[in-house]
């Protein structure tokens, strides 16, 4: 079931999905990239114009970040005001690429709030997991746990909105030995 609001997952079906990814992409050994996207100064259009022109915005920007994904990728709202991107084999160069389109996308495309249309923008954070190859090929990865990557990617967006919003922030994941099996 979609979340109720926005026309993606809900965050227990992302989360499933995401585990699911994460497994496929250990066995693979194939990257993954979580990215958290945060509406910049959403209780701002809230108290501004309600939680009809909110939930309006939210709409939009969900209808916006969807339609400029690729078909593999895995979109939800991940709580009020936060959406949850997980991108299949994408290294964190190309999930930096991708996010700073999306994130720029999203600052020029007006969003409807009842008769308005309003500028709205994006703070966000990512991990990439595996950063780095595997030293060898008989070697395969063993996947983080969902909440790891989700946590690394919140530190990563909770920069990006203490150095002013409008940005992507990329936390950093290092493959120990100890993660080889």
């Amino acid at each position: 079931m979609p979340d109720s609001l926005t026309p993606i997952y809900d965050q227990h079906q992302f989360l499933e999905l995401a585990r699911q990814e994460l497994m496929r992409s250990a066995r693979c050994n194939r990257p993954v990239t979580l990215v958290i996207i945060d509406i910049d100064h959403f209780k701002t259009i809230n108290d501004t114009y309600g939680h009809p022109g909110g939930d309006a915005v939210l709409r939009d920007i969900a209808r916006c970040l969807r339609g400029n994904l690729r078909q593999s990728d895995l979109l939800a709202r991940f709580s009020r005001e936060a959406f949850c991107l997980m991108m299949p084999e994408t290294d964190q160069s190309q999930a930096l690429a991708g996010a700073e389109r999306l994130r720029r996308l999203v600052a020029a495309t007006p969003v409807s709030c009842g008769s308005e249309a309003l500028s709205v923008t994006v703070s966000m954070g990512l991990s990439c997991w595996p950063a780095h190859s595997v030293p060898s090929a008989e070697a395969t990865l063993t996947p983080p746990h969902i909440n790891d990557l989700i946590g690394k990617a919140g530190r990563a967006l909770y920069r990006a909105q203490h150095s002013g919003h409008n940005q992507t922030q990329v936390e950093a994941w290092i493959c120990s030995v100890g993660q080889l099996t």
